[in-house]
Parts: C-alpha cells; structure tokens; sequence
C-alpha cells in the first residue's frame, strides 16, 4: 500500500494543505520544513488518515468540527489487497471541500521537488482501479470515515489495505523517530547483545526486553527458594515457615475450660456495660453540641429572618435580570451621550466650513509644477557645467604643452601637427617587445646551458665514484620468508607470558574457592579425577531425602497431635473428677464380683464343698481370712452385698457423668492405641531414612568424600564442584596451549637463527656500462660481524629483533647503491639534454638578431640598441595616450558648455509662460530655486484644501448616523418606559435600583444560608432555623451547658473506671495464654499465612511461567530468523558503517547467542565495544533488515521516519540515505526533517539518477513559508 495523495483542513494551523506524493510504485519521499513548519502535525495526520478511531488526548484539541483529513490510498501490486473502485480522486477531495472548504488543490512535481501548499488551483488526480480516496473528520472523540466520500466506506477495507495491521502494530513497526533508534541503540547494550533479544526487539519495534527478564526473574527469585532452605527470607519460603510454626503454636496454646469461661462471660458483660456507658456519653456530647451551634447559629438566623421581612418589603419591585439592568442603564446613558456627540459634532463641521473658505490655492504654479521640478533637478548640473568649463580649458593647454615636449625627445625632425608618422601598430609593437625580452632570455640561456653542462660533468664523475664503493646485496628472501611466518604467528612470547599469567590466576581462584568448602580435602587434580554420582542420581536421593523426611514430619506431627488429643481427654476426665470420682461399670463390675466370690465362700463353708486333705482346708481359711479381713464371713458378705447396692445407687445417680467418663475413657484407650499404631509407623520411617542415608553414603564410597544431605550436595556440585571441573578444565587447556605455543616458539627461533647465519655478502662485480668502467668491491661485513657470529639469543623477540636490523640494514644499502645508479642515469641524461639545449638557443638567437634588422628598416626612427627599445616604445605610447586625453578634454568642455545653454534657455521660457520675469541681480537658478518654493507653498495650501472637503464631508456623514442612532436609542427608551410605567429617564434609573437591590437582598440571604451551613455543622438552614426558634432561650443556654457539663464529666469518669476494669479483665484472660493469644487466634493467623502461601505460589508460578514462555518465543523468533535478518542486515550495516564492519556473526558465550560485528581488518567486537552512534547504526540495520523481510512477505506499507540522521555524519548520512533508497524501491518511504543538510544530500542523489522526490513545506493557511 501507499499513500498517493494527504490533504489536511482546519487542523492547528493548517487551513488548506495539500500533499502529493506523485504515482512512482515506490520511492523515497523526503519531506523537509524549517522548526514550527508542522512537520509533526503531518506526522501524526498521516496515522490517523490511516487508522481513525479515538483521537489521542494530547491531540484532541487539534480536530475542531470543520477538520478534515483527505487522501489517496493505492493497494500493492502484489496482489496482496484486492481492488478497490473508488471512481474520480475529486469525488472525495471535493465532498471535504464543499462540506467544510475542504482540501481541493492538487501540486506539481518537478525535477524531483514538490511543495505542499495550500493553494487553490483545485487540480486533482485521476483515481485507477487499485486507489481508494478517503475523508475523515471529526465525530465525537473519534476520526470516522465521512459519509461523503464515496458512500459509506467500511474500517475493514482501510485495515486489509494495511495488511491487517492495527495503530499500534503499526507505529512500533514501520514509525521510526530519533529517540527510538537512541533508546533501540541502549536496548541491545542493555542486552549485552544477546542475539534473540536483539532480533526480538528489532523485529518488534520495542526495547528494553532484558528488563522484562531481569524483572521476572529477580520476582520468581524473590518469592522461592527451590532448596527450602531453613534461614530462607524468601516470601513463599517465609510465609511456609510461619504457618508450619502458628499450627503448632496453635495446638501447643489450649486454655483451661472453667476460668476461660468465667473470664469470657465477665469481660461480655463490662463490654455491655460500657457499651451502654458510652451511648449515653454520646448523648451527652450530642445534646451539647447541639447546645453550641444554637449559640453559633442565633445571630444568623436572625440576620436571615431580617433580609426575609426586607425582601417581602420589596415585592411590588420589578426583578430583572443582570443583562436587562445592564442595557437599560446602557440605553439611557447612550441617549444622553447621543444628544451630546450631535452637538460636538454640528459644532465640528462649522469650523472646518470656515476654514475652507479662508483658502487661496495659485492654480498657474501648481499647472506648470512638472517643469518647475525638471528645472529644479537640473540646477546641480548646470552649476556643476559652469564651474567646469574654466577649469577644462586650463587642463587642455598643460596636456598639449607636455605632449609637444616628449614628441621633440622622441623624434626632433618631426612636427607635432605629423606626430602620428611615429606611430607603430600594435602587432609591431608587441612582436618588437617580445623580441627584445627574446634577446635577453636567449642570451642568458646561452651562458646557463653552458655552465650546466660543466656542472654535470663534475656530478657524474662524483657518482660514478661512489657506486664503485658499494657492494652487490646478499639474497635475504630465504632469511624475509622465515621472519614473515614468524610475525605471522603473533608476539608468542607475550602471549606465553599471559597465558601464564592467566593460568596462575585461574589455578589460585579456584585453589581458593577449594578452600572455601569443607567437603573435599584434596588437591585440584585430585577433584577432577574424583567419580561423583551422577546428577540426576544426586536429584532422585533429594527428591527421597525431602519425602521421607516430609513422611517423618508428618507422622511426628501427628502424634503431637494425638498426645494433644490424650492430653485434653485427660484433662476432660480430671475435670469431671474434680467434683468427686465418677462410678464408673468396672466399679460395678468388681463390686458384684467381690459380692459372689463373698457368697462363693460361704456356700462352700457351708456345703462343705472341699478337699479332705488339710491341704484343701488350709486353701480355704485362707480365702476366708483374705475376704473378711478380720471380720466374720457373714458380715463380710453382707458388707459386700451392701456395697454393690451401693455403687449400683451410686451410678443410677451418677449416671450422666459416669457415662460421659465411661466416653472418655473410651477416647483415651482408641488415642492410646492410635498413638502405639503411629509410634510404630514411625519407627519404621525412621529405619527407612536411615537405610536411604546409609545408600546415599554408599554413592560417594568410591569419591572419598563424607557426603552431607542430597540438598546440601547437590549444591555443593552445583556451586563447587562443577565450576571447579571447568575451571580444572580451562586449566589444563591453558597448559595444552602454553606447550604448544612454546613448541612452536622453539621450533620458528630454530628456523630464524639458521637462515641468519646462512646470509654471507659475496664479492660483487658493480657494472657501470655508462662509463665502460668495472670495479671489485670487497664485503663489508656479515650478520656475525654486525650482531656478534658468537651470541646466544635468549628470547624470539631479540632474534627478530636482530634479523630485522640486519635485513635494514642490507636494504638500506641497496637502496643507496639504486639510488646512486638512478642519479647517474639522471645526470648522463640531463648532460646530453642540456647540450642539446645550447646549440638550439645559438640558432635562436641568430634568428632574433636578423629580425631586429628588419624592423629598424621599417621604422628608422627607432634606436638601434634593442636593449632600450622597450623604454622608448612606452614613451611613444605616453606620447599618444596624451593625444588622446587632449581630444577627451576638448569634448567634455563641450558638452559642459551645451548643458548651461540649454538650462538657461529653458528657464528663460518657463518665466514667458507664468507670466514672471527674471529680475537683474537674480541668477538663473536662483529663479528657479524660487519658484520651486512658491510651488511647495501652493501645493501645501491644496492639500489642506483637500483634506478640509474630505472632513467636512466625513462630519455630515457622522452627524447623520449619530442623528439616526439617537432616533434609534429613543424608540428603545420608550419603549422601556411604556413597558415598567415609567414617566422620564429618572424613573427608570429608580427601576433599575430597586431591581439590583432587590437581587442583592436574594444574594445576601443566600450568603447567610451558606454561612449559617458552614457553622451549623453541615445542617440544612431550615432545620437550622428551626432548631434555633424551638431551641431554648439565650438566657437559659448558660446553665443548660454548664449542668450538661456536670453530668458528662460524671458519666466520663465512671466510663473510665469501668474501661480500666475490663482492660485489667482482658489482662487476666490473656495471662492465662503463656504467648498473650489463644488457640483460635494462632489458628486463624495460621489460615491467613497458608492463604499467603498460596498467594505467593500463584504469583511464583505465574512470573516464572511467564519469563519461560518469553524465553521461548524469543528463542523460536532467533530460530526462525536468524539466517535470514543476520544475513541482510549485514550488508546494511556494512554499508551504513561505510565498510567498516564487514560482517555480523552469531556467536555463543556459555550457552547465550551474542551479536559479534567483524571489522574490516578482522577484529571482532561485540555491543558493548561499540560507540553510541556504531549502536544506533546497528540497531537500523536490524530494523530495516526486519522490514524488508515484511515487505517481502506481505503487503508493503509506507515507512514513516523522523529526523532519526541528526546525529550522523555527513558520510554516514549519506551512506543511509542510499540504504533507504535501495529499500524505496520495495515500499514507500516517507522521511521527515528540518535539516537542509538532508534535503541537499537527496538532491544529490536525485541529480544522479535516484528516484528521490523533495516536499518542501511553504505556503499558506497558517503555514509558514
């Protein structure tokens, strides 16, 4: 899609404005105004063009009822939206204008520039198939399409024209302004670069995405901690910890029944009491309030009932309104100050009469004043002429003088009347000139060229002398081509030294953080070799550890509950026993049983029913004596009888606490049995942990190591050991590569030493062929010689050192021995050259002598030597120049003399014509200077003629309008008075008097009513006034107050003494709770925090599930988009850049994907290495990568961009403006700015070939131009 055509009416400053983007498919549209231009309006214009819907607050205020906004839409030829028949783009601009002088004109494009204007030439566009025209205007708080464009047009046709798009997708997408690339610039700082989030960011529109990351995770790590550690200050942690520590408290604080209810009950009825206490204490406070604001309020009241009676006193006034008192006093005052501006006015118009008559203009001056002038303006040049005429002719006597004398030096035979036979023509005289300055050349070359030819030879000689002093170079290519491997392989030394240094420093941070643990005791590489189970071994035995010791907890907790539970059944029975003990049936049973074994006994005694041995009788006394205790068995029997009546009796009275015994008793044996259930279970958890402990210590039996709880081991791997084997392990890498840089370090001072000393420098034959001469020159040394043949070189960086002066050195010495051979080719060659150069100036010379001959011929008056003839050519050409300034000067004297002929003449006419004659003694201009006088005096009276006629014809037209507006104002008087019975002016005005008066009574008992509300505690006035007329008398408030008083200070302090008494009850009753809150309490807290806990594990969940599905979404967008965005937007940012960078790459530090940029030298640098405007620049790259992948994909749409260049250099600029055409000619795009700078660099690339169009913002509607 893109935008063809905007129009803008009546919004903020722009009263008709028009826009034309022109019919290109694509293009680059720089839109360019001055600050204030309202470049901003259109912005935001063209969003709303394009969505409508709710006008934003900050631009309410810009749409009024006659805005309209118009434009010209054109689906992409992609196919992607289909047609849409919008007939004649008039149909829709024009609608706008007739309804509300809408927008109508139409601009035209030329040489790549347009301007939008505001200009009424009303031409239009025709509409094709794929446009739509629009017109919005203002409904409400919202921007709807107008009715009268083209019918009713659906949103849903606007939006698929936008490929779907809503405002706010759109404008994080395709709205690009400075401030967004600088934030987007921080953004992938903020990041560090993390090449998803980057992607993410820039293919979204947003910034500051690891914000949101950094935020959730620092909530989720806020809320939980996943160990559970015991001291944890986590929120879910702590919240977890409290409930488990108030249900205990709970179970552990129970109250005694008895004195828990008597203090209840006691503390309910103080609570009544003083309840009651202080309603009657309100009422008290109450009734003297009331009591106060009857006194507040009196005067009020009474001021009230006085404007009452002096209102009703004014019925019978008329009340008129505030306008009609205003006019009526407007009128009356009008009419009198008519009757008064009628008067000044008559008096006004007869003075200026007066005066007009009393004025005598002279008409023949004013007729002749054209003259006069022309006169006048001539007078400078005819005194001028005057004074000039003299002083010519002394001049031409002095040039003909001095001319008559040179022309007797230069030629005494002759006559000054023949002067002219001495003059010579100009292509002579130039020809003679030059060949004088020929003659001194030639000979001075002459004498040049032969003593450079002796200088060379003495050079050549010196030269050929020092090339036989050098010897030929040695072949140092087998010695370079080691050096360049070695330099190829960087400062390896350094690089040991670090590697080293970094080696140590690793080794001593993690021999510290070894230290810092307890677990293992041994060395660092005792560590790595050590076997650990494997970490999902080690989460399986924490998962166990935590469930068993849950299971352990659990049951302990139950069976504090159960003893809990014995516990208060126990003190159930002890209550019940406390009144006395409570048969219960096994008293019943061991009575009756003690009672039948009595009975027993006797039938035995008596049936004789025993053994006959004495063993049987001895049995028997014995029984007997145990039963009776000391009595006879009768009585025995018969106590025993009586007792089991008795607790027979006893029960049947006992019977409902006895039962209620008999039920506890029961509890306490099921919680008994319960309790040794739970007791075993425990046991047998306990057996388990201890098994599962003794095979978690198992695990670690072949490590060495004393394990501590899986949690506590689990993060000791996580927090010690695993960052040690890395640490172990970028170790050991360090020492791999220290070997085999040394290696290497060894292998290439190897190499380098031998091919120094293979270097020998040889006798060499030097050939100077120029000369046919040879000579033998001996070696001046070698690379022993120089640097010592028997030194051992420590270090790579001193042999290279050592070779590299050594082959300088060798170079040096051959670029001498070149040098010298050049120069000696160079001076062989000037010889020759110069030779060459003196024969040639000879033949010159002979040639310039021969055409001197010729011209002393022809002009015998020259002198012969031509050395001078330059001096006596200049006098001749003095001689004529004055000729001709004697011939100037005559002509001027001439002219001088025709100017003051012809100014007298004319004034001599001038005078005949007025009648005025020119008096002896007056000059010429004198008489005219007169007369220009007398002419400005007349002029000046006729002017003041005129403006008298103008006035006078002013003041009859006013005074006819003041004579109609008193007419007028005396119709509405009357008309008042007829209508409120008014007899004269004063009647009226006393209407008017009582009216206001009457309105300030009305406003005077509204102000008392509002103060009386505002002293009458919120009261309405009526039951304020009320109040104060049924309420007592001013002389009986005094000691009704003062006896309220008494008896609210009474009731006070008995209220205080019995507060004091339940505060003391609520002492008691908290005393008994060893923790100052009871059971209910710590259970009720206890509900509050597991109600927290399950608050801050909803929250937990619901950030962590939130940071994971960003995650993900951001890792799925790099996935799907990594290749292809990274691809494009490095050749962007190559280009943007201006080759600096050459590439992005996606490389990994750990486990993150980073933006890495290599620059054109190969380094690489990641975000944070880069400059805040490199930063910007890769952040567009991203940008304009991801909308070009959208154009490619979908609908295009017109990219709007804001001044996002005003920190960009001039290359860099430009560099992007060529970007930004490349992209251009895939979507529309439309660049807003105010800087001149952009404009010229668009022009530029227009002028060589760009489709780049230029809007410049002039006009007018409001517009600045």
């Amino acid at each position: 899609m893109r935008i063809r055509r905007l129009g803008i009416q009546n919004v903020l400053h722009f009263d008709e404005f028009e826009l034309d983007f022109g019919r290109a498919q694509a293009g680059l549209h720089i839109v360019y105004g001055p600050n204030e231009a309202g470049k901003s309006t259109i912005l935001r214009v063209l969003v709303d063009l394009l969505f409508g819907g709710k006008i934003d607050d900050a631009f309410k205020d810009s749409y009024g009822s006659k805005s309209r906004i118009a434009g010209v839409l054109e689906a992409g030829h992609d196919g992607s939206a289909d047609e849409v028949a919008a007939g004649d783009a008039s149909t829709a601009w024009d609608a706008g204008s007739e309804e509300a002088g809408g927008p109508r004109t139409g601009t035209s494009t030329a040489a790549g520039e347009s301007r939008g204007t505001g200009g009424t030439s009303g031409s239009a566009l025709p509409v094709s198939p794929r446009e739509l025209a629009i017109v919005r205007k203002k409904r409400y708080s919202n921007l709807v399409l107008s009715d009268d464009a083209q019918g009713d047009i659906p949103e849903e046709v606007v939006l698929s024209l936008l490929g779907g798009l809503d405002k706010e997708r759109y404008t994080l997408l395709f709205g690009f302004n400075h401030d967004r690339l600088r934030i987007g610039g921080d953004s992938l700082l903020e990041s560090g670069g993390h090449a998803g989030i980057s992607l993410f960011e820039a293919g979204g529109g947003i910034q500051f995405l690891q914000n949101v990351f950094t935020e959730l995770s620092s909530r989720t790590d806020a809320l939980l901690d996943t160990g559970f550690r015991s001291n944890s200050k986590k929120a879910l942690n702590a919240a977890w910890r409290a409930y488990k520590d108030l249900k205990d408290g709970a179970r552990r604080n129970s109250l005694r029944g008895e004195d828990w209810h008597r203090l209840k009950n006691e503390i309910a009825v103080k609570e009544v009491l003083l309840e009651s206490l202080q309603r009657e204490l309100k009422e008290f406070e109450t009734r003297g309030n009331q009591l106060r604001r009857i006194s507040r309020t009196r005067h009020f009241v009474a001021n009230l009932n006085d404007a009452k009676l002096r209102l009703d006193a004014m019925m019978d006034a008329v009340e008129l309104t505030p306008e009609m008192d205003g006019r009526i006093q407007s009128d009356v005052a009008g009419l009198e100050q008519a009757d008064k501006q009628i008067h000044e006015k008559t008096q006004d118009l007869k003075t200026a009469t007066e005066s007009l008559e009393s004025i005598d203009v002279d008409s023949a001056l004013l007729d002749a004043s054209g003259a006069i002038n022309s006169l006048n303006r001539r007078i400078e040049q005819y005194l001028e002429a005057a004074k000039t005429v003299p002083r010519l002719q002394q001049q031409i006597e002095a040039e003909e003088s001095k001319a008559r004398e040179m022309a007797r030096d230069l030629a005494p035979s002759v006559d000054f009347g023949d002067v002219d036979k001495l003059w010579i023509p100009a292509k002579d005289d130039l020809e003679i000139r030059q060949l004088a300055i020929l003659w001194t050349e030639l000979a001075r070359e002459l004498k040049q060229a032969s003593d450079n030819v002796v200088k060379l030879d003495q050079d050549i000689r010196h030269r050929e002398e020092e090339l036989g002093k050098l010897a030929q170079s040695p072949d140092l290519s087998p010695l370079r081509q080691v050096l360049d491997e070695v330099q190829r392989s960087g400062d390896l030394e350094s690089t040991l030294v670090q590697l080293e240094r970094d080696m140590k420093g690793k080794r001593e941070a993690a021999t510290r953080q070894l230290q810092s643990q307890s677990i293992w005791n041994g060395q660092l590489e005792g560590l790595a070799r050590m076997p650990v189970p494997l970490g999902e071994t080690v989460a399986q035995f924490a998962d166990k550890f935590l469930a068993s010791e849950q299971q352990i907890a659990d049951s302990r907790r139950e069976i504090n509950k159960r003893y809990a539970e014995l516990e208060n059944i126990n003190d159930q029975i002890a209550v019940l026993e406390l009144s006395g003990r409570v048969p219960v049936e096994a008293d019943l049973v061991a009575a009756r049983l003690h009672r039948d074994n009595g009975w027993r006994l006797i039938r035995t005694s008596w049936l004789g029913e025993t053994d006959d041995d004495a063993r049987g009788k001895s049995s028997l006394a014995d029984a007997v004596q145990s039963y009776a205790a000391g009595k006879a068995l009768p009585e025995a029997f018969e106590d025993a009888v009586s007792e089991a009546d008795s607790v027979a009796d006893w029960m049947r009275r006992e019977s409902d606490r006895s039962a209620r015994l008999s039920q506890f008793q029961l509890q306490r044996e099921r919680t008994e049995n319960v309790l040794s259930r739970l007791n075993s279970e425990l046991e047998k958890l306990t057996q388990e942990h201890e098994s599962l402990q003794s095979a978690w210590v198992n695990e670690w039996s072949t490590s060495g190591v004393t394990p501590k709880s899986p949690v506590e081991m689990k993060g000791w791997l996580a927090d010690y050991y695993r960052p040690l084997i890395k640490e172990i392990g970028e170790i050991q890498g360090l020492e791999r590569r220290i070997g085999e840089l040394t290696v290497l370090r060894d292998s290439l001072m190897a190499q380098l030493g031998d091919a120094l000393k293979a270097t020998r420098q040889m006798p060499v034959m030097v050939s100077l062929a120029e000369t046919g001469q040879a000579s033998q020159a001996e070696p001046k040394g070698t690379p022993e010689e120089a640097h010592g043949a028997s030194r051992t070189f420590d270090s790579l960086r001193s042999l290279i050192s050592a070779a590299t002066r050594w082959i300088g050195k060798v170079d040096s010495e051959e670029k001498l021995r070149e040098a010298l051979l050049v120069q000696y080719k160079e001076l062989r060659a000037n010889r020759d050259k110069e030779a060459a150069l003196g024969r040639l100036k000879k033949e010159d010379f002979a040639g310039a002598k021969e055409r001197w001959t010729q011209f002393t011929a022809a002009y015998p008056f020259l002198p012969e030597n031509l050395q001078v003839v330059t001096g006596y050519l200049d006098k001749l050409r003095e001689l004529f120049g004055l000729t001709r300034e004697i011939g100037r000067l005559e002509d001027a004297m001439a002219s001088a003399n025709a100017v003051c002929t012809s100014f007298e003449q004319d004034t001599t006419s001038l005078a005949q014509r007025i009648g005025r004659d020119i008096e002896d003694g007056i000059s010429y201009s004198g008489f005219v200077e007169n007369l220009t006088a007398a002419m400005t005096e007349a002029g000046q009276e006729d002017r003041e003629r005129r403006l008298l006629l103008q006035q006078v014809s002013k003041l009859h037209g006013e005074l006819e309008r003041r004579k109609s507006d008193k007419a007028a104002l005396e119709a509405v008087v009357a008309g008042y008075k007829e209508k409120y019975h008014c007899l004269d002016h004063e009647a009226l005005r006393v209407l008017v008097m009582r009216s206001e008066e009457k309105k300030k009574l009305r406003a005077e008992i509204d102000q008392i009513e509002s103060s009386l509300r505002r002293v009458g505690d919120g009261m309405g006035a009526a039951e304020l006034v009320a109040e104060v007329e049924h309420g007592p008398g001013i002389d009986a408030l005094p000691s009704l107050e003062q006896e309220l008083a008494a008896s609210h200070e009474a009731k006070k302090k008995t209220c205080d003494l019995e507060t004091r008494a339940l505060w003391e009850l609520n002492q008691q009753f908290f005393a008994m709770n060893e923790d100052k809150s009871d059971a209910a309490d710590s259970a009720q807290q206890a509900e509050f925090q597991l109600a927290e806990v399950d608050r801050y594990w909803n929250e937990y969940l619901r950030f962590e599930l939130a940071r994971r599905l960003l995650g993900r979404a951001i890792e799925e967008f790099r996935e799907q988009n990594e290749s292809t965005v990274i691809e494009r937007a490095s050749e962007l940012f190559r280009h943007l850049t201006l080759g600096h960078y050459t590439e992005l790459v996606v490389e990994y530090d750990g486990s993150e994907p980073v933006l890495e940029a290599i620059t054109a030298i190969g380094e690489r640098r990641r975000v944070h290495q880069m400059s805040d405007g490199t930063r910007d620049q890769l952040y567009l790259a991203l940008r304009l990568a991801f909308v070009e992948q959208h154009v490619d994909n979908a609908s295009p749409v017109p990219l709007i961009m804001d001044d996002i260049l005003v920190h960009f250099d001039d290359a860099r600029t430009q560099a992007t403006l060529e970007v930004l055409n490349q992209l251009a000619q895939k979507t529309q795009i439309l660049y807003f700015t105010h800087h001149q700078s952009i404009v010229e660099a668009a022009a530029a690339m227009a002028d060589a070939g760009s489709s780049v169009l230029v809007h410049t913002l002039v006009g007018s509607g409001g517009l600045p131009a």
